[in-house]
């Protein structure tokens, strides 16, 4: 991973998860630290972590000990994937890393992995940080990095690997 983007990661390391959600498209989120409540009545949950993680589109797959715990092909709908995510006990983040060209991996305590994988030729987001001084860190499909503001338009993507 990139140095610059480890910088600004690095105080996410050692967090508990405080938020985990599958949205639409089966888009996976998970929050770190501290709640934010956000007072979005429109919103699914009243708040979000103080670190965010995530794909929107990207296929993932939450693994512990050897053994897929949930994925995103997974053969459930919406509501019964986020029944059985309620009960996976996640711990803290201890590094974040780049697999392959493509994907990227999560590592958590409890010897637990997340895994999200670049799956689509078009150039597109496959993992997202939101962190809380607003920097939005996104890894895409052309194996690059980049880091842009969280609360301004992203007219073209900066990269910077």
């Amino acid at each position: 991973m990139v140095k610059k983007i480890l910088e600004i990661i690095n105080p996410m390391f050692g967090l508990k998860c405080c938020r985990a959600r599958i949205s639409s498209y089966k888009s996976l989120s998970l929050g770190f630290w501290e709640k934010v409540f956000h007072n979005n009545p429109n919103l699914v949950d009243t708040y979000y972590g103080e670190w965010e993680i995530g794909s929107y589109y990207s296929a993932w797959r939450i693994l512990q000990d050897d053994k897929i715990l949930l994925g995103k092909t997974d053969a459930y709908d919406i509501p019964k994937m986020n029944k059985k995510l309620k009960k996976i006990k996640f711990g803290e983040i201890i590094s974040i890393n780049q697999l392959s060209k493509f994907d990227i991996r999560v590592e958590m305590t409890n010897n637990m992995f997340i895994d999200f994988f670049g799956t689509t030729s078009a150039r597109d987001e496959i993992f997202h940080i939101f962190c809380p001084d607003k920097h939005l860190i996104e890894f895409f499909s052309n194996g690059r990095w980049a880091i842009n503001w969280s609360n301004v338009p992203i007219p073209r993507r900066k990269y910077i690997s």
